[in-house]
Order: C-alpha cells, then structure tokens, then sequence
C-alpha cells in the first residue's frame, strides 16, 4: 500500500472496536512500553564500571569528552579544546556534571571544582582518573540517553506498522540489544548521536503520514542536532531533505520547505557547535583530520574491507534482526513508500560512508543496527499477515497474548535474550584490572620500603628503590615515575626480529596486552611475521605474569582482557617472588556460543 497525502489511521486489521476497549488496549500498550523503558535503563545502569577498571581508563576515547567537560567547568569557558567531535554531546555532559559537582560540593566530597581533576592520559586506553564518580555520571548521562532510544524506536515502528504490539516488540529487542546495551556504558558520543538521528528519523515519519509542517521542521533540527553529536552523522540531512521533497503540497510549497529545513539543520548545528564557526581555522584542521583519520589513514591490524567487516559483525551479533531488517526495508517501500523511503536512505547512505572507510568500529555501526531493528518490525508484521487470521487471533483462555504473537516476539529477541545472564552476572575484574592491582601493591610496598630504609640510621641516605625501565603496549596498565622509567606505544611488528635488542636496549620489563595481539593473531595470515615475535617472546621469557580476565560481555577482550608481565632482568625479578611459568599462549579465546566476546580484533581499537 502507497500512502497517500493525507494521514493514515494506523490499527489493526480486527475491525472497529468498542472505544473503551480501544482505550484499554492503549493503556495496556503504553504500561507495556513503560516496562521495557526500565528495563531498557536498568541494563545500561548496571555495572557502569563492567571492568572494575576504574580508577584508572579503559576505554580509549573517553578522556577526550571527560576532560573537555572538566576544563569547561573549571574555567567557566565554552571553548571544547578538542574537535575531534563537535559540541553538543560535551555541552549536554557539562550541563549533568556540572550538577553534580554542585551537589559534591554540598554534601562536601570535595571543596572547589580546582579539586575535579581531568584523566591522566598516557597512551591509547591508558590513564587514572583522580575523580572516577564524575565519569560515572557521564556514563550514566549516556545510559539514560540510550535509554530513550528505546521509546524512539517504539515511536518509529509505530508509523511504519499498523500493530501497536508489533512496535513494542521493537522496542524490547533493542532495550535488551547486547551492542546498544554495552555502547551506552561509556561516555562517548556515539548513543547519544543515534538518538538525534533515529528521533529525526521518528519526526520525519510523522511529519509525513499526519502532513504536519512542524514536525517537519523539527527532523531538520533533530538532524542538525545529531550532525553536532558526530560529524558523519550529517547523512542524516539527505533524509530530512527526502522528506521534502515528498511532503503533501505543490512544488513550490516543497521547495519552500527546503529551504526552511535547510536554514534549520544548519542554525541547530551552529547553535550546538559555536566553535565550528567562532574557531573556524582550528575546527576545519579537527574535521579534517578525522576524516583523514577514518579515509585514508586506517589503523595496525586492520586488514578487512570495513563493508564485509560490518556486514559480518552484524550478522555475529542478531543474524535474526539483519535478515529482518535489510528484508524489512524492501517492504517497508513495497507498503508506505513515501513515509519510509527518508529512513531506508539514511540506512543506505551511513552504510555506504562506513563501508568506504579504512576504520571500522562497532560503534560506528551503531545507528545501522538501530534502524535495523526498527525495519525489523516491518518485516514481522508482513510474516503475521502472511500467517492466517485464525490462527493468528486464536489464543487460549489462559493467556491475553495469542501464541504466534509471543513466538514472534522470542524469535525475534532470542539472540539479546541468550546474552543478558552474563549481562547480569558480575564476571570479575579484567585481566587488565587484575595486573593493574599487582603493580599497584608491588609499587607502594617498595616505596614503603625505601622510605623505611631512608630513616634507618643503620641505611646510608641515598638508598632507594630501583629504577626499571618498562617498554608497555597501549591497552595495558598506568605505571608512575620515578619508580618506572615506561615507555608506552611499542608493538611486536615494530621491532626487529632479536628479541634480545630489549635488553640491548636496557629494558627491565615488557608488558604486552590482549588489545594488541588480539588483532594479529585473529588474522594470523596477514601478520605472521608479527605472530612470531609474540610467540618468540613467550618461548624465550620464563619469567612471566600471566593476568587473564573472566568473559565480559561488554567487549573487553581488545582493550586489555589479558595482559602478560615478562621480567628480563634480575632487578625486575626482584620486585616480587617469580616463579618460572609454563609457556604462555597468547591466541584469542575462542568465541563460546551466543555470548561471544562481541568486540572482533577491533572493536575498540583507536
């Protein structure tokens, strides 16, 4: 069916209803959403730090946001310092941190905001925190955002199916997403950003099938808004303009609001991003330099096309949502043409930027996975008029939800459903955290040494501890001078083939982390030179720590799951009694199952 101009009535094909029934139904409807709605927000609240990582980072991009928002908050300047995003998602985090660092101070938890400290940044996912509760609220910022993509996507579905409990079947599968749950744990811009993109995918649906001018006017807002969350988010924009262009009225009326649409993506941009057109030579030299980031430049140990590479994440991660939703668009035109032809062109459109970049993250899929699972409703409401009347509105006298219903919806949220136990369940500190702690005790139980034997009259003065030299892979652990002499960014493929030039080189220590040779040894055929001189190091080091995590479902194995400590000189071994170890392996874990460890050699690799 081809809607026409004027609005569609969206109901059921049961035929009239008593209105008090219809009334109860929508009740029913709305306690329904009501209750996905918080379990949507419990599971984006809970274990907001899933790595037991803090106080120190673990995701590499968060100490961008968090110390931009704790330097406008210090000093009462709107300048960001950084454009590797616009500005709207650090304004929005300002404006909560801000809050709750006026309730700190009442409650006493620290006396001025000179006391917020920004993250100690010392290589990619590498840095300490001095306030980890503020990143906590950031986090939870992003929690309560994507939170409300859940209601977003309920609204969306509804315009483009006739059954209510069909959009709510949509909105629980992404309530209970296993890559929207664990991407709305951090404080980063990518949720917030999808929530802008798919509200102006919500509006732009409503606009078309009720004919509403404003609500046209607001996608246009919306869609700058999402574009001031992220840059690439602007492809959006096509969609509103789309809209338009298929909006009821003459021509020149259209054109008109093109125009007036136009005028409104770009004023909310500018509105949210101040900076952009205030700082224009420093904003452009950011814009450009991450579209040089993800065009051309790529990363180490990215060797697929990132088409392939998203298409095969998505399909790891709800084969059943992917065969739904791409199945879904093609209906979707098939029976509203013109309402849903604005969101399957943004899906065209951010796929096909994402599939022509040299980096891939499964953040940047994100709004894809989204929409997805919107357009997956479609495709369950085609399946259900396909299934015949009576057996479709045949239910027992014991249950309000006819059979085939309640099996369509487990179809359709059973591969979320199988990973919410490890959701739930705590799986314990990273291996990362594990290692973490170790140095951190073996750090003050040495200088609580030194300063013993510094006051001991029978100790000559200059006594103290020893000074190692430590070369660390990023995604590893945060040491402090003077005891460590560290030296972070190296990497297997970047040293010769002796792995003896180490000690040559007068280094004491290695630390080597799964968010480096994860990526190597998933493609061992494209880095067997690398592969060797990991498995080198193990074969050759007997001395060695090994710390490896229990399985996290939010994806940690990239960012420093499993971390080993290979001591290479008696004043390492000294530190701590060493026990020779039986050869590392350094292979991935195998994927166990439908709670895989969801984060592919790259996930989140910067």
């Amino acid at each position: 069916m081809v809607s026409g101009d004027k609005p569609e009535r969206m109901g059921t094909d049961m035929g009239e209803e008593p209105k008090g029934r219809l009334r109860s139904a929508s009740n029913e409807n709305l306690i329904l959403l009501a209750v996905i709605l918080g379990w949507g927000i419990l599971l984006r609240l809970w274990r907001l730090d899933f790595g037991h990582e803090l106080p120190y980072m673990a995701h590499p991009d968060e100490h961008l946001l968090f110390n931009s928002v704790i330097g406008i908050l210090k000093k009462k300047n709107l300048h960001p310092s950084i454009y590797n995003y616009p500005t709207l998602v650090i304004y929005l985090q300002t404006v909560v941190m801000g809050l709750a660092a006026l309730v700190g101070r009442i409650l006493g938890i620290f006396r001025t905001l000179a006391d917020l400290q920004p993250i100690q940044n010392k290589d990619v996912a590498v840095g300490y925190l001095a306030t980890p509760w503020m990143l906590l609220v950031g986090r939870a910022t992003t929690a309560v955002l994507g939170a409300s993509t859940v209601g977003v996507v309920f609204m969306t579905a509804r315009r483009l199916v006739g059954r209510p409990w069909i959009a709510l079947v949509a909105a629980w599968m992404l309530a209970v997403s296993a890559l929207h749950v664990r991407l709305s744990h951090y404080m980063t811009v990518d949720v917030p950003a999808t929530l802008f993109a798919v509200a102006a995918m919500a509006v732009v649906t409503h606009a078309l099938s009720t004919g509403s001018a404003r609500a046209l006017l607001a996608s246009a807002v919306l869609g700058g808004l999402a574009a001031s969350s992220k840059y690439n988010y602007a492809v959006v924009l096509p969609s509103v303009g789309l809209a338009c262009l298929l909006f009821p009225g003459p021509w020149p009326t259209r054109l008109r609001y093109l125009a007036l649409c136009a005028l409104c993506s770009v004023t909310a941009f500018l509105v949210a991003s101040p900076y952009m057109l205030l700082d224009f030579h420093n904003a452009s030299k950011g814009v450009l330099g991450e579209m040089d980031h993800y065009g051309s430049q790529g990363h180490l140990g990215f060797k697929d096309s990132s088409a392939l590479w998203y298409l095969g994440y998505l399909f790891r991660e709800n084969v059943i949502c992917l065969v739904l939703g791409i199945s879904g668009m093609a209906v979707a035109l098939r029976r509203r043409t013109r309402i849903a032809a604005p969101a399957v062109l943004f899906v065209v459109l951010f796929s096909a930027l994402i599939g022509t970049q040299k980096v891939y993250f499964d953040r940047n899929v994100l709004p894809v996975a989204v929409m997805l699972v919107v357009f997956s409703a479609v495709m369950l409401e085609a399946i259900v008029d396909w299934i015949p009347a009576v057996v479709r509105e045949w239910r027992p006298s014991w249950t309000p939800i006819p059979p085939a219903l309640g099996l369509a919806t487990l179809l359709a949220v059973t591969p979320s459903l199988l990973s919410l136990p490890t959701l739930i369940v705590d799986p314990g500190p990273s291996g990362r955290a594990q290692a973490q702690r170790w140095f951190d005790n073996i750090t003050a139980k040495v200088t609580a040494e030194a300063k013993a034997q510094s006051r001991s009259r029978r100790r000559t003065p200059q006594a103290g501890p020893p000074r190692l030299k430590v070369a660390a892979e990023s995604y590893t652990v945060f040491l402090r001078p003077p005891l460590y002499d560290i030296h972070y960014g190296f990497n297997i493929g970047q040293l010769g083939q002796d792995l003896k030039s180490f000690r040559e080189r007068g280094y004491d220590m290695i630390i080597i982390g799964s968010g480096m040779y994860h990526r190597f040894f998933e493609e061992s055929k494209d880095f067997t030179d690398e592969v060797k001189r990991y498995n080198e190091l193990c074969n050759r080091e007997r001395y060695h720590r090994a710390f490896k995590g229990h399985h996290d479902p939010f994806g940690y194995v990239d960012t420093g799951m499993d971390v080993y400590v290979f001591f290479l000189t008696d004043k390492a071994r000294t530190f701590h009694e060493i026990r020779p170890q039986h050869r590392c392996s350094l292979h991935p874990t195998p994927r166990a199952g439908p709670s895989r460890t969801k984060g592919p050699k790259s996930s989140h690799v910067k």
